[in-house]
């Protein structure tokens, strides 16, 4: 097996390996929740998604357009308009004409919107602190900082397929 990756120890294939088995889960977990039942009524994931996406400003604010989300998602424009508009109409978010430019459309999310997507936020911390009660407190930073290097590693493999990270840049000064 080594010789199809050289320099790379037998340890460092398993672990690649077990990265590639073991993450796709946590996908399909967190998608399997098609339909959140909140305060605002039924929420379907696509829409909890780009709450999400724009709470947590996993888009540059440049990008936060109906066509910088599409790029994000990998869509065409189209797939989200439904949507943004059916999340506008519920005041989750807004959509307002780019004064610089009309034909683009800008993207914010409201205050009912960060309230929603805060709502399912608990709701999925909820089910992973069940699922991590029984570890031993000895195993939560190593555990901890072991998500990091997981995180880093995805946006390695994004950058590579896609030759983009999947967020906005850091910026230190943000609140």
């Amino acid at each position: 097996m080594s010789s199809t990756h050289p320099g790379a120890t037998p340890e460092r294939i398993e672990l690649a390996r077990a990265i590639a088995a073991s993450l796709p889960k946590f996908g399909e977990w967190a998608s399997a929740s098609r339909q959140f039942d909140t305060p605002y009524g039924r929420l379907g994931y696509r829409r909890i998604s780009i709450l999400w996406v724009l709470r947590h400003g996993l888009v540059d604010p440049k990008d936060a357009t109906t066509t910088g989300l599409a790029r994000f998602y990998r869509v065409q424009p189209s797939v989200l308009t439904r949507a943004l508009a059916s999340m506008e109409c519920d005041g989750m978010m807004s959509r307002t004409i780019d004064p610089g430019d009309s034909r683009v459309i800008r993207v914010e999310i409201t205050d009912q919107g960060i309230e929603v997507s805060r709502y399912v936020e608990d709701l999925y911390i909820g089910e992973v602190l069940e699922a991590i009660a029984r570890l031993p407190e000895a195993a939560i930073c190593p555990l901890a900082d072991s998500v990091r290097q997981l995180d880093q590693i995805a946006d390695e493999l994004d950058h590579r397929r896609f030759c983009r990270p999947r967020r906005a840049p850091h910026d230190p000064t943000a609140p």
